[in-house]
């Protein structure tokens, strides 16, 4: 809600701050392996306030999401090899 330029009182805006700090768990080094992976430009955007306000670098989702890109992606793939994995035993059952 803050970052879509709503004016909240200051309580409401510090209590968006440390909700996001509780939902943003990360516990991956998650700048490494975006910069690993992934190659943005430099190109420098002026940063709305409320994004600075929240404690956001950058307006790329990808930055701003942290490990749960990375957590939904070992969930696909986790899910991929276990419906393989279900169509395998099916096979070879006697």
């Amino acid at each position: 809600m803050p970052l879509i330029n709503v004016n909240f009182p200051v309580n409401a805006a510090t209590f968006y701050g440390y909700l996001i700090d509780i939902a943003n768990f990360d516990i991956l080094p998650v700048e490494t392996v975006n910069k690993a992976i992934y190659k943005f430009s430099d190109n420098e955007v002026e940063m709305p306030s409320n994004f600075e306000e929240l404690g956001y670098e950058t307006t790329i989702f990808i930055n701003n999401i942290g490990s749960m890109l990375l957590f939904i992606k070992a969930f696909l793939v986790m899910s991929l090899l276990t419906i393989m994995l279900g169509l395998c035993s099916k096979r070879f059952t006697m």
